[in-house]
């Protein structure tokens, strides 16, 4: 399979969405990235480079508090490996990532746990991977992962990033593999295509997971999207809907991302350390939070109700979180376990002449990244 150009995909993208509504394609563009002018088309493959570590820059990932167990790290260095390898082999140039791969440990913490819990290997779903690592690290541990992206920049990128990860076992419907979607270790859906299926997605999945984009979607793009999901999710499997970190909420509210969940028909099952929803009547629906309205609400008769629910009561409402640890906060800094454990920099290790391109221009007005220590 070759990978795809910026003409390849346009081709594909103008062809598809020339029979879909108006409605469709403006629900379908991305509405975020535009109000903070941040780039979602490029014109030339040289530009991919831009978006292999991209929207999660910092160094909050190696603080002293947060540790990796041995089997992330081997997870962590493998993704790195083929990062290194690829950019060097394309672009001329090593690129090391230094914090995407990090950031999606949180969501891959929560899905492995859910995934012991099942006593089986999961399949997930994605809305908005961005620069792709959490299907990386779910397909390096053997989990089946599927995927959609509305934006033709961070889509190359992963078309790129997934070749050099799975060869050939890569299901890529903009160049029509919808046959392979149930035997390849990840399938790769481009928006219009989507949309096409009208919710019968080729791809059934036991957790959809969206983490940091489901408040920056326009709602008609989140409802065709939930609506999607619940038929996405396999009957038999857990129905679960992740929703790690709601993204920007310039344009939508979390107490918006919830009414829109529940209108759709899903029931908030879990409000402490992530959000998880799941279809109304599962056998998860035991965690639902009955007054959902009032959730984010400031009144102090509704904070006082919440912080006693979470700290005192013994009712089981919002805490799906309790089928498989004791502190969904505690994942942010380690892992669940007694396996040995090491720090950030005990797996990647910040050169700046292997610097992702955001971090020159972003020391330069001093927003600095310690873990590299000074620039030259």
């Amino acid at each position: 399979m070759k990978k795809l150009t910026p003409k390849q995909y346009d081709e594909a993208e103008f062809s598809g969405a020339s029979t879909l509504s108006n409605t469709a394609i403006a629900a379908y563009t991305p509405i975020t990235f535009q109000h903070v002018r941040f780039p979602t088309h490029i014109h030339e493959v040289k530009s991919i480079v831009r978006f292999i570590d991209s929207m999660q820059e910092g160094d909050k990932y190696y603080d002293k508090q947060r540790r990796y167990s041995e089997y992330e790290q081997k997870l962590i260095l493998g993704v790195v490996r083929t990062v290194r390898e690829l950019s060097q082999n394309e672009f001329g140039k090593t690129i090391c990532p230094w914090a995407a791969p990090l950031a999606a440990v949180y969501s891959f913490r929560i899905i492995k746990a859910m995934s012991e819990m099942e006593k089986r290997k999961l399949s997930v779903f994605e809305f908005g991977p961005g620069s792709g690592y959490l299907g990386a690290l779910l397909a390096s541990a053997e989990h089946k992962y599927g995927s959609m992206d509305i934006t033709q920049s961070f889509y190359l990128w992963q078309n790129w990033f997934y070749q050099a990860l799975v060869g050939d076992d890569l299901a890529e419907l903009v160049l029509e593999h919808e046959d392979m979607t149930n035997k390849a270790k990840i399938t790769h859906i481009p928006w219009w295509r989507f949309v096409t299926f009208q919710g019968n997605v080729p791809f059934e999945a036991d957790v959809v997971i969206c983490d940091g984009a489901i408040a920056e979607m326009s709602r008609d793009a989140r409802y065709f999207a939930l609506n999607s999901a619940k038929n996405i999710l396999r009957d038999d499997g857990p129905k679960i809907f992740l929703v790690p970190n709601p993204g920007g909420t310039w344009l939508y509210s979390m107490q918006d991302i919830v009414d829109d969940f529940v209108r759709c028909g899903f029931d908030l099952i879990n409000v402490f350390g992530f959000h998880a929803f799941t279809c109304s009547n599962s056998k998860f629906s035991k965690y639902k939070v009955i007054d959902h309205r009032n959730i984010y609400s400031k009144r102090i008769d509704h904070r006082t109700k919440r912080w006693l629910s979470r700290n005192l009561l013994q009712n089981t409402d919002g805490k799906f979180y309790t089928e498989f640890c004791e502190d969904p906060n505690q994942l942010f800094y380690e892992p669940t376990g007694n396996e040995k454990t090491v720090s950030a920099t005990d797996i990647i290790k910040p050169d700046w002449k292997e610097a992702p391109l955001d971090y020159e221009f972003l020391d330069f007005i001093n927003s600095k990244f310690r873990p590299a220590g000074n620039r030259p």
